[in-house]
């Protein structure tokens, strides 16, 4: 991950009266989906959710659901052209997940991230400085948050300035620093 290759995915200017959230990932339950699909006729009119993943049918035609665009599979490269014409990254899952390099990618394009608080998402999620945490049962209310939300421009700097640290230059750093400490200590 290198924020030198940001400027080719040039961002669309946000626009409160037409927010695109887009959530990513397997359409099932362990990512949060029927969660979405619950709330998705009352959601506000100024918020589109887009869904991006392989789909089975489990929740029958999602083509129908108000305020759901669905996508389908898309390449690497579509999945970022896209994800810089959305607005919010919405990760759903309602597991705990390791890392989840969908979420960095998100702050790499300066798209703060809509999560719940599971697993690791606290880690990189700042409420309200890069992105909007919400408890179980929340989802709605982080929607209609956003909505409404007036700092965007400051919320989408912040998650660009948070990737920073997940870049190579820094994993290298911070791995070097990790074996020098191993090392430091068995000399100790």
């Amino acid at each position: 991950l290198d924020s030198t290759n940001k400027k080719s995915f040039r961002r669309r200017p946000f626009n409160i009266e037409n927010i695109n959230c887009v959530s990513i990932g397997r359409v099932d339950e362990d990512k949060g989906f029927h969660n979405i699909f619950a709330i998705a006729d009352q959601v506000p009119e100024n918020v589109n959710i887009h869904v991006v993943g392989a789909y089975d049918g489990r929740f029958g035609d999602i083509k129908s659901f108000d305020r759901i665009v669905y996508h389908g599979q898309l390449s690497k490269f579509d999945l970022f052209h896209f994800m810089a014409n959305c607005d919010y990254l919405l990760n759903a899952s309602v597991v705990f997940e390791t890392f989840g390099i969908t979420n960095i990618e998100a702050l790499r394009l300066g798209m703060p991230i809509i999560g719940q608080k599971v697993g690791t998402r606290e880690e990189f999620i700042s409420h309200t400085e890069n992105g909007f945490l919400y408890s179980s049962g929340g989802l709605l209310n982080a929607i209609r948050y956003i909505s409404t939300y007036s700092d965007y421009k400051r919320l989408s700097e912040n998650a660009y300035n948070s990737f920073k640290k997940y870049e190579t230059s820094n994993w290298r750093r911070n791995q070097v620093k990790i074996y020098q400490d191993i090392l430091f200590d068995r000399q100790n």
